[in-house]
C-alpha cells in the first residue's frame, strides 16, 4: 500500500483527477483494464472514489485498487497493488488501513 499526494494547479474533483490518470494508464499500460468504480465509501471522514483495474507486467498479471480523495486542496491516492491471484487474500488489511487513516 502506498499513500501519495497532489497538488492540482488548477480546481478539479477526484472523479476527474482519475479521468486524467486513466488516459496515462491507457497509453503507459497497455493491458489496463478497468475491473470496477467508482465506488463512493468515506476515508477520515471524507467522500472517497475507489477504482479497481489490472495490468500485465513481463506476463504477471497484477490487480490494483486506488482510493482516492480530496482534502485541503490536495488529492490523496491510496494504491494497494498485489499479483491477481493474491489480491484477495489481502484485503482486510487494505480495508483496516482505510478505515483507520485520520488526518490529525
Amino acid at each position: 500500500m502506498t499513500v501519495t499526494s497532489y497538488t492540482p494547479s488548477e480546481s478539479i474533483s477526484v472523479q476527474d483527477y482519475f479521468a486524467r490518470c486513466e488516459e496515462e494508464y491507457r497509453t503507459t499500460l497497455p493491458s489496463y483494464e478497468r475491473l470496477s468504480g467508482p465506488m463512493e465509501r468515506t476515508v477520515s471522514g471524507r467522500v472517497a472514489y475507489t477504482y479497481v483495474y489490472r495490468t500485465v507486467a513481463d506476463g504477471i498479471e497484477f490487480r490494483v485498487m486506488q482510493t482516492l480523495f480530496a482534502y485541503n486542496e490536495m488529492i490523496y491516492s491510496f494504491t494497494y497493488t498485489a499479483l491477481a491471484e493474491n489480491y484477495d487474500m489481502h484485503m482486510g488489511d487494505v480495508e483496516a488501513m482505510l478505515n483507520a487513516f485520520a488526518f490529525r
